[in-house]
Protein backbone atom coordinates (compact mmCIF):
# COMPACT_ATOMS: atom_id res chain seq x y z
CA UNK A 1 0.00 0.00 0.00
CA UNK A 2 1.32 3.67 -1.19
CA UNK A 3 0.81 6.40 0.56
CA UNK A 4 2.23 9.15 -2.05
CA UNK A 5 2.05 13.01 -1.71
CA UNK A 6 0.66 12.72 -5.37
CA UNK A 7 -0.87 9.87 -7.32
CA UNK A 8 1.86 7.17 -8.75
CA UNK A 9 2.32 8.19 -12.34
CA UNK A 10 -0.12 11.27 -12.41
CA UNK A 11 -0.43 14.37 -10.33
CA UNK A 12 1.41 16.88 -10.55
CA UNK A 13 5.08 16.85 -12.87
CA UNK A 14 8.04 16.33 -9.80
CA UNK A 15 5.38 15.29 -7.04
CA UNK A 16 6.74 13.96 -3.85
CA UNK A 17 6.07 10.06 -3.63
CA UNK A 18 6.86 7.39 -0.96
CA UNK A 19 7.68 4.32 -2.33
CA UNK A 20 7.14 0.88 0.24
CA UNK A 21 8.08 -2.21 -0.74
CA UNK A 22 4.76 -3.02 -1.40
CA UNK A 23 4.41 -1.02 -4.28
CA UNK A 24 7.42 -2.33 -5.84
CA UNK A 25 5.94 -5.99 -5.82
CA UNK A 26 2.75 -4.89 -7.02
CA UNK A 27 3.88 -3.21 -9.65
CA UNK A 28 6.66 -6.66 -10.57
CA UNK A 29 3.33 -8.52 -10.45
CA UNK A 30 1.49 -6.26 -12.68
CA UNK A 31 4.74 -6.41 -15.05
CA UNK A 32 4.98 -9.90 -14.80
CA UNK A 33 1.46 -10.40 -15.79
CA UNK A 34 1.86 -8.20 -18.87
CA UNK A 35 5.34 -10.26 -19.81
CA UNK A 36 3.35 -13.68 -19.33
CA UNK A 37 0.70 -12.54 -21.65
CA UNK A 38 3.11 -11.08 -24.36
CA UNK A 39 5.38 -14.30 -24.40
CA UNK A 40 2.41 -16.35 -25.39
CA UNK A 41 1.77 -13.83 -28.29
CA UNK A 42 5.52 -13.86 -29.60
CA UNK A 43 5.03 -17.49 -29.31
CA UNK A 44 2.03 -17.99 -31.22
CA UNK A 45 2.57 -15.14 -33.88
CA UNK A 46 4.32 -16.47 -36.76
CA UNK A 47 5.28 -13.29 -38.53
CA UNK A 48 8.09 -13.10 -35.94
CA UNK A 49 11.24 -14.48 -36.83
CA UNK A 50 13.63 -16.95 -35.19
CA UNK A 51 15.73 -13.68 -34.24
CA UNK A 52 12.36 -11.97 -32.98
CA UNK A 53 12.15 -15.09 -30.72
CA UNK A 54 15.70 -15.14 -29.52
CA UNK A 55 15.54 -11.14 -28.61
CA UNK A 56 12.61 -11.90 -26.54
CA UNK A 57 13.50 -14.84 -24.61
CA UNK A 58 16.68 -13.01 -23.50
CA UNK A 59 14.48 -9.71 -22.89
CA UNK A 60 12.52 -12.49 -20.78
CA UNK A 61 15.07 -13.88 -18.84
CA UNK A 62 16.75 -9.88 -17.99
CA UNK A 63 13.40 -9.56 -16.76
CA UNK A 64 12.95 -12.58 -14.32
CA UNK A 65 16.19 -11.16 -13.13
CA UNK A 66 14.62 -7.90 -12.27
CA UNK A 67 11.84 -9.72 -11.03
CA UNK A 68 12.98 -12.25 -8.17
CA UNK A 69 16.29 -10.23 -7.46
CA UNK A 70 18.84 -12.38 -8.33
CA UNK A 71 21.04 -14.03 -10.84
CA UNK A 72 19.10 -17.34 -12.04
CA UNK A 73 15.82 -15.10 -12.50
CA UNK A 74 14.46 -18.44 -10.73
CA UNK A 75 11.74 -17.31 -7.77
CA UNK A 76 7.82 -17.79 -7.45
CA UNK A 77 6.60 -14.62 -6.20
CA UNK A 78 8.34 -11.01 -7.02
CA UNK A 79 11.22 -9.35 -4.64
CA UNK A 80 12.29 -6.40 -3.45
CA UNK A 81 14.77 -4.95 -1.61
CA UNK A 82 14.34 -1.95 0.94
CA UNK A 83 17.23 -0.13 -0.56
CA UNK A 84 16.65 2.18 -3.22
CA UNK A 85 13.14 1.59 -3.32
CA UNK A 86 12.31 4.97 -5.67
CA UNK A 87 15.06 4.00 -7.93
CA UNK A 88 13.76 -0.11 -8.03
CA UNK A 89 10.58 2.13 -9.05
CA UNK A 90 11.99 4.37 -11.61
CA UNK A 91 13.57 1.11 -13.48
CA UNK A 92 10.16 -0.71 -13.21
CA UNK A 93 8.51 2.11 -14.90
CA UNK A 94 11.21 1.74 -18.00
CA UNK A 95 10.42 -2.18 -17.55
CA UNK A 96 6.60 -1.52 -18.28
CA UNK A 97 7.27 0.79 -21.04
CA UNK A 98 9.42 -1.74 -22.62
CA UNK A 99 6.85 -4.67 -22.66
CA UNK A 100 4.11 -2.09 -24.05
CA UNK A 101 6.82 -1.68 -27.03
CA UNK A 102 6.22 -5.49 -27.14
CA UNK A 103 2.60 -5.22 -27.49
CA UNK A 104 3.24 -2.95 -29.98
CA UNK A 105 5.55 -4.83 -32.37
CA UNK A 106 3.00 -8.11 -31.74
CA UNK A 107 0.12 -5.82 -33.29
CA UNK A 108 2.37 -4.36 -36.20
CA UNK A 109 2.98 -7.89 -37.08
CA UNK A 110 -0.82 -8.45 -37.44
CA UNK A 111 -0.79 -10.66 -34.42
CA UNK A 112 -3.64 -11.03 -32.33
CA UNK A 113 -2.67 -9.95 -28.47
CA UNK A 114 -4.57 -11.89 -25.50
CA UNK A 115 -4.41 -8.70 -22.90
CA UNK A 116 -5.46 -4.92 -23.43
CA UNK A 117 -2.49 -2.95 -24.88
CA UNK A 118 -3.12 0.29 -22.95
CA UNK A 119 0.39 2.57 -22.89
CA UNK A 120 2.15 2.83 -19.56
CA UNK A 121 1.92 6.31 -17.39
CA UNK A 122 4.85 8.85 -18.53
CA UNK A 123 7.83 7.51 -16.39
CA UNK A 124 8.86 9.88 -13.71
CA UNK A 125 12.12 10.73 -14.98
CA UNK A 126 10.51 11.52 -18.29
CA UNK A 127 8.47 13.94 -16.76
CA UNK A 128 8.78 17.83 -16.79
CA UNK A 129 10.32 19.36 -14.14
CA UNK A 130 8.09 22.14 -12.55
CA UNK A 131 10.83 24.06 -10.92
CA UNK A 132 11.76 26.02 -13.39
CA UNK A 133 14.65 28.63 -13.71
CA UNK A 134 13.85 31.33 -10.86
CA UNK A 135 13.64 27.47 -8.77
CA UNK A 136 16.60 26.69 -9.41
CA UNK A 137 18.45 30.27 -8.53
CA UNK A 138 16.69 30.06 -5.46
CA UNK A 139 17.58 26.14 -4.42
CA UNK A 140 21.44 26.96 -5.67
CA UNK A 141 21.06 30.53 -3.60
CA UNK A 142 20.10 29.02 -0.42
CA UNK A 143 22.83 26.14 -0.67
CA UNK A 144 25.29 29.24 -0.82
CA UNK A 145 24.26 30.62 1.80
CA UNK A 146 23.98 27.57 4.37
CA UNK A 147 27.80 27.08 3.26
CA UNK A 148 28.30 30.88 4.45
CA UNK A 149 26.75 30.47 7.35
CA UNK A 150 28.62 27.34 8.66
CA UNK A 151 32.09 28.89 7.42
CA UNK A 152 31.53 32.04 9.60
CA UNK A 153 30.64 30.04 12.86
CA UNK A 154 33.41 27.33 11.93
CA UNK A 155 35.77 30.54 11.20
CA UNK A 156 34.22 32.46 14.63
CA UNK A 157 34.07 29.31 16.58
CA UNK A 158 36.98 26.84 15.27
CA UNK A 159 36.54 23.18 14.66
CA UNK A 160 35.47 21.33 17.91
CA UNK A 161 37.98 18.74 19.01
CA UNK A 162 37.03 15.67 19.13
CA UNK A 163 39.85 13.65 21.01
CA UNK A 164 41.26 16.61 23.15
CA UNK A 165 44.92 15.64 23.86
CA UNK A 166 45.33 13.84 27.95
CA UNK A 167 46.24 16.44 30.43
CA UNK A 168 49.14 15.51 32.48
CA UNK A 169 48.33 15.82 36.16
CA UNK A 170 51.37 18.23 37.89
Amino acid sequence: MSWPLEPLGGGEAGATRVIWPSDVIDRKTVIDAKMTSVGADVGACAAFSDADRAAWAAFYLAWRKVYCLNALGACTAPDSSIWGLGGQYDDLETWDSNVYAWQLKVAAAGCKSSAPVVAPPTPTGAQASDVGAVGEIVKWGAVGLGVYFLLTVVGKTGLPELWPPKRRRP
